[in-house]
């Protein structure tokens, strides 16, 4: 069979710069810092606005069920709209120009509206010019990150780089009051391998390419938002019956109804799109975990030969047969678990 050289994306560490205090397990003496900044951690620089140290709050804890330290910022809840990432930096020795670093950290949030981020600004011996930049993907959040997930991102350094600078935290942007939690920082190289493969005998971009979902029964399973809705409408129902009894003017009652029939349909659909948020939030750190390319969706009810509709759904159901993993399960476990 015909051979081809196929270029990959390897990860190794060999060779990669080293972090100082990657857990943040080493803290140090603080002078002139807010009291409320506790325990900083040894060998990172943490940021905030001049004279403005109070809209941040930077410590080291051992959280509950922990055994070691992570770095915790906290946004102040009273944080104007100006725009500033609040971050611990630090410039990391041992790089070589010419190669790709991918950098990581580990992350839970609390009360937050955007993910928390990592970047490496690449700089001229100045300081003052960015040669190269990189960053984490960014992702808006509707519930909390209870348990760890990873971010990365991955930089080619350039020829006349001559600071490696990595940043980790929090943008202040729709985070206000809310806590980030940050650990086990990593910077490894990331460089092309070349490697001999077959045609039918290629390295998959994922280790799980595929997997399916059954949407419907999430939603079945995971209703507490649509519930509230429905227990709305069904007090309104009974209130509109009592008061019929006693309306004179019929049209009156008919605008109230309309008014209210249209705030219900809102609800509803915002209750909706706030689910399939929260469900797309735990696909996508499953995915992320278990290392899977694609989910689609389908639909695991029978078929019932006495119900047209439901042959007419089983015959258009995009997937016919399935041997890869279901998901549907796992999500609803994890929604049930986050709403807890």
């Amino acid at each position: 069979m015909e051979m081809f050289l196929a270029v990959l994306l390897a990860v190794v560490a060999a060779d990669a710069p080293v972090v100082s205090n990657p857990g943040f397990e080493q803290v140090r003496e603080q002078t002139g810092l807010p009291k409320s900044w506790r325990d900083l951690p040894q060998g990172w620089h943490c940021t905030s606005l001049p004279n403005e140290v109070r809209l941040v709050c930077y410590e080291t804890t051992v959280g509950e069920g922990q055994e070691s330290r992570a770095l915790q910022i906290t946004v102040a809840a009273d944080h104007p709209d100006t725009k500033v990432a609040y971050n611990a930096t630090q410039d990391v020795k041992g790089f070589v120009a010419g190669k790709s670093y991918r950098v990581s950290a580990k992350v839970r949030t609390q009360g937050l509206g955007n993910l928390p981020m990592i970047c490496v600004q690449c700089l001229d011996p100045s300081g003052s010019k960015f040669v190269a930049f990189a960053r984490s993907p960014g992702r808006a959040l509707n519930a909390d990150i209870q348990e760890w997930e990873r971010i990365e991102t991955t930089i080619l350094v350039p020829e006349g780089t001559a600071i490696f600078r990595l940043r980790v935290g929090i943008p202040s942007e729709g985070n206000a009051g809310g806590t980030a939690m940050i650990d086990d920082v990593e910077v490894v190289e990331a460089r092309a391998a070349t490697v001999a493969s077959s045609e039918c005998d290629q390295e998959p971009a994922h280790r799980i390419p595929l997997a399916v979902i059954d949407v419907a029964k999430v939603f079945k399973e995971f209703n507490h938002k649509m519930q509230s809705v429905k227990l709305a409408i069904a007090d309104f129902d009974r209130n509109v019956k009592a008061v019929r009894v006693e309306q004179t003017d019929p049209r009156d009652l008919e605008a109230e109804i309309k008014a209210k029939k249209a705030t219900f349909l809102s609800d509803e659909a915002l209750a909706y799109a706030e689910t399939y948020r929260e469900i797309e939030n735990v696909v996508q750190r499953i995915c992320r975990e278990r290392e899977i390319g694609v989910v689609i969706r389908y639909t695991s009810d029978p078929m019932d030969t006495k119900d047209r509709s439901s042959v007419l759904q089983a015959v258009n159901r995009p997937v016919v047969y399935s041997a890869v993993p279901d998901l549907t399960a796992d999500v609803i476990a994890a929604l049930n678990k986050s709403s807890q």
